[in-house]
């Protein structure tokens, strides 16, 4: 019997929150019943794309999404469709609002299960918001069904329409504390016996690095021997790199790029922080959290991050970066405590969520 295959919508699968909630499940679903297949929005070559294709997945590539050009957008992704329309009953989208382009042409087009996937909190500010704004307004009309990483998340984007929430999953065990890895790491970023900082997210406003930069300029004024970790990549790289040499800080942040080994470069950090203006649940806290590492975190981020009320994770609002300067500091000495046997009982357990979808998807499958 071959597999039931389902349609994700991206707009690329380049390392990310989203990318990486995707790629886990993808490992962990039984692919002999589920396979998954992924329509981009762009026609690049990304991090992602060999591991998919070694996992029997296919790729196919949309138009980037423009509201100036709509109508040529609508009919090429209407001729995949019509297209593909035997091989795909179930569609996933998991570009927030503008969602609604594609699951639209879904609906006219027949395809009798559309999903829509709610990763964040807030519209992104530039000139396509006002279609933003509209696109969030009429999503509900085009979708069967609905997910969410978090409750915030899935009340802001789908208000009153029912949605179930899907946790942003882990591979528990691979966050276990590794001695060796973490003394490897640290001759290779040549940070051993020293106060280290780390933020693991993609270089975008939203995620506020500019803030956390001016934060560690005034703890490397008080903890000399204090390094400033950034792992990812993204638009504001290089503004942020600009920002660190004019605070003359270069031999002090280090921006190590993408990585694939995130559990193990985690081990290096003493203290884990996200000054995120929002989010819409960031896995990276849940990662960091696994390990025991003390967390500090803006108040934009979700609070169901925090799974249990005893791990050391702290909100603190980003208007006062002294507060985040004391914070840290205060951190410094801290003993971590691993929390893999108790995130491993709960949904946010890899093979629990996989588990879920999978059992989704074929129930959706099986019932039209």
């Amino acid at each position: 019997m071959k597999p039931i295959r389902v349609l994700h919508i991206v707009t690329s699968m380049n390392m990310g929150g989203i990318e990486n909630f995707i790629m886990n499940n993808y490992r962990n679903i039984d692919r002999t019943r589920v396979q998954f297949d992924f329509f981009k929005h762009r026609d690049t070559h990304d991090f992602f794309d060999d591991e998919i294709r070694s996992l029997g997945g296919k790729i196919y590539y949309a138009p980037p999404i423009n509201p100036l050009k709509q109508v040529e957008y609508d009919r090429k992704v209407q001729n995949f469709f019509e297209e593909h329309k035997e091989m795909y009953s179930i569609v996933h989208s998991h570009i927030n609002t503008f969602s609604s382009y594609p699951l639209r042409v879904a609906k006219q087009v027949g395809i009798p299960v559309r999903i829509a996937h709610a990763h964040a909190t807030t519209n992104r500010v530039d000139f396509k918001t006002p279609f933003r704004i509209y696109t969030k307004k009429i999503i509900n009309r085009y979708i069967t069904d609905a997910f969410a990483c978090s409750e915030a998340s899935g009340k802001w984007l789908f208000s009153d329409f029912p949605y179930q929430c899907i946790p942003n999953a882990i591979d528990t065990l691979s966050y276990l504390p590794k001695e060796e890895i973490k003394e490897k790491l640290c001759s290779e970023f040549g940070v051993k016996d020293a106060f280290v900082i780390g933020m693991v997210a993609n270089f975008s406003a939203i995620k506020n690095h500019h803030f956390i930069v001016n934060v560690f300029k005034k703890i490397v004024e008080k903890i000399p021997d204090s390094y400033l970790i950034f792992v990812g990549d993204g638009a504001t790289r290089e503004a942020v790199k600009k920002q660190v040499e004019s605070l003359n800080l270069t031999n002090r942040v280090i921006f190590t790029g993408i990585r694939s080994d995130i559990s193990d470069v985690l081990q290096v950090f003493d203290v884990f922080v996200l000054p995120s203006i929002s989010e819409g649940f960031a896995i990276s806290v849940l990662e960091a959290e696994t390990l025991g590492i003390p967390c500090i975190v803006s108040t934009g981020v979700p609070a169901d991050v925090k799974l249990f009320a005893e791990m050391n994770t702290t909100f603190l609002p980003i208007t006062n970066e002294d507060v985040w300067v004391d914070k840290i500091i205060s951190l410094q000495n801290e003993k971590k405590k691993n929390w893999v046997n108790e995130v491993s009982q709960t949904a946010f357990d890899i093979k629990s969520s996989a588990k879920i979808l999978m059992d989704f998807y074929e129930h959706k499958f099986n019932t039209l």
